[in-house]
């Protein structure tokens, strides 16, 4: 043990609970770590990253700006324009695809507008918590209706290419339907256990909802950071390539700034999101050693989760996110690359990449997991959590994506009510928006769910991190699920699971 005070104040059990079935076989635990300022170097280069971002921002937007300002300028005299004046000459130029061919501007209220938004909000927001609990009760079912809406889905794809006589479409649906036949064999047994992973992480999530807020303050933080580097990307390669306000350029635009923005880009988005991700961790964590500090909404667990994310441990989130941030940039250039010349070679390095990015995704997705439980650095943390599953022969469970796949399936499905209903309150209060309003309860349904499935997916795997390390804690502390957990693990992996 460190010196420092831990991550998670783990509940200490004396004897084995399950020795009498099997002798489970004792791993290499993780040990609470000193409470210290780890791979701090990241995390300076990331804050100097931001400085750099902020520095374009001042010097390249204002220049952009006096280029669309010049235009304006009745007298053309060489008179600067305001970064207001900016942003108004290029929502001004957007607004004419608001007029129609008559010249007559399309009759719309903008406050019906913002009363749909503020209303699918609140719709989304209820729904989407209301969905923990439906999970928790029809875990099961869902994953089952999941396999059958994709089968479902492939047949209709090939009833279309039948009645279009669309050739590749009907080989496309059979392939379809062929692949997910096939996977739903391969996945039926293995069902319930992924049931109970989906049911214990939505329980930890629930005794501990102020892991929401965060998870929203998320969302805004990433809007704000896409408009702000947007806007200084989009300034600085105008300035450097020399281009006029049309988009045409003198000088070519540098592959290298192009890449350098992208890493920025990614590497930003991966640390917000990964922040959440940790303090999901150290949160959840908490609720398996020591439920009585993490049993409600503003629990300690979760305010001292999120203080260590953004300040020890933040330098750790920073080199994790990174390693990410490049790949996802290089693959972004290659595609841009293939669109422009679309050849195989460059096809199968972006293909290549993609799994290389969804692997390394799921790495540091465990090793994230160490790092909110106990406060290691990355590289300690990805190698403890490597030497755990390789010591507990669970490979394949690791990969198991069943529970990540309902999420996704139950963000769509409250997208598609909060839609409807927005559609429906448009029709019943004569706004005639249905359209948009279906358009609108969509977006924002379907984001407020992600956001919070999002939470309860960090928490799959960091319930599968503790099982790993120590059932008897879990037995001890929450022996109904404990029970439950163990009868459907054995049932899914009885080669990797004999206690």
């Amino acid at each position: 043990m460190g010196n420092g005070p831990p991550v998670v104040q783990g509940q200490a059990v004396s004897a084995s609970i399950y020795a009498h079935d099997a002798k489970f076989p004792e791993v290499t635990k993780g040990e609470h770590q000193p409470t210290k300022f780890n791979d701090i170097l990241w995390s300076v280069l990331y804050a100097a990253h931001l400085v750099g971002i902020g520095c374009l921002s001042v010097i390249y937007i204002p220049q952009v700006a006096n280029i669309d300002g010049n235009r304006m300028l009745m007298d053309g005299s060489p008179q600067k324009a305001s970064i207001s004046q900016f942003f108004s000459s290029k929502f001004g130029a957007q607004s004419r695809f608001l007029e129609d061919q008559d010249g007559e501007s399309f009759d719309y209220d903008v406050s019906s507008v913002l009363t749909l938004v503020l209303m699918s909000a609140v719709f989304g927001f209820v729904l989407s918590i209301a969905s923990l609990s439906f999970m928790m009760k029809y875990a099961e079912g869902l994953i089952k209706a999941g396999i059958f809406f994709q089968m479902a889905a492939a047949i209709l794809v090939v009833v279309s290419g039948l009645m279009l006589a669309a050739t590749e479409m009907l080989i496309t649906g059979l392939i379809f339907f062929a692949l997910t036949a096939c996977f739903a064999c391969a996945v039926w047994s293995r069902i319930p256990f992924a049931a109970t992973n989906l049911v214990t992480a939505t329980t930890a999530v629930r005794a501990n909802s102020g892991l929401t807020f965060f998870a929203y303050l998320s969302i805004i933080v990433m809007i704000g950071w896409l408009i702000w580097w947007s806007t200084t990307a989009t300034a600085t390669i105008m300035i450097v390539s020399d281009c006029d306000d049309e988009g045409n350029c003198n000088n070519e635009v540098n592959g290298f700034v192009v890449f350098l923005f992208l890493v920025s880009l990614y590497w930003t988005l991966q640390v917000i999101k990964n922040v959440v991700h940790v303090t999901v961790a150290g949160t959840v964590g908490t609720w398996w050693w020591s439920p009585m500090e993490a049993n409600s909404c503003c629990s300690g667990a979760v305010r001292t989760s999120y203080t260590r994310a953004i300040t020890y441990s933040f330098g750790s989130i920073c080199l994790g996110s990174l390693i990410v941030a490049i790949v996802q940039a290089v693959k972004k250039l290659l595609q841009q690359m293939r669109d422009s010349d679309d050849g195989v070679l460059l096809c199968i390095a972006e293909c290549c990449l993609g799994i290389l990015e969804s692997l390394l995704e799921l790495f540091n997705d465990y090793a994230f997991v160490y790092v909110g439980l106990y406060g290691y650095g990355f590289i300690d943390a990805a190698k403890n959590v490597v030497n755990l599953f390789k010591e507990r022969g669970w490979s394949s469970i690791i990969t198991d994506s069943l529970a990540h796949y309902v999420l996704t399936m139950v963000s769509i499905c409250v997208g598609l009510i909060v839609g409807a209903i927005s559609a429906l309150i448009s029709y019943s209060t004569q706004m005639n928006l249905e359209g948009a309003a279906f358009f609108i309860g969509l977006l924002i349904g379907t984001m407020l769910t992600q956001i919070l499935m999002d939470v309860v997916g960090s928490a799959v795997n960091t319930v599968i991190v503790c099982y790993a390390e120590d059932p008897n804690a879990f037995q001890a502390n929450h022996p109904e699920l404990s029970e439950r957990m163990r009868d459907t693990w054995r049932e899914a992996y009885p080669e990797n699971f004999r206690y």
